[in-house]
């Protein structure tokens, strides 16, 4: 039997996505994606490599601080 997750994003982390995803296919431009989502170039920076690293190893969240 297939098993199907589900996985629960609010609105924000679902824009964020987006607009990493954006960024990753040449969408969008890097000042674009920091305006949009109020951060700065180097955070975007920094969000997308966390992003690949996630889709590198298969997992769908970071590890939380509770967790630890």
């Amino acid at each position: 039997m297939i098993r199907i997750s589900k996985v629960t994003m609010t609105m924000r982390e679902l824009d964020r996505l987006k607009c990493i995803q954006g960024l990753i296919d040449g969408q969008l431009k890097q000042h674009v994606v920091a305006t949009r989502l109020g951060l700065t170039t180097r955070q975007v920076r920094r969000l997308v490599r966390r992003y690949e690293q996630l889709l590198l190893t298969g997992r769908n969240r970071a590890p939380s601080a509770a967790a630890a």
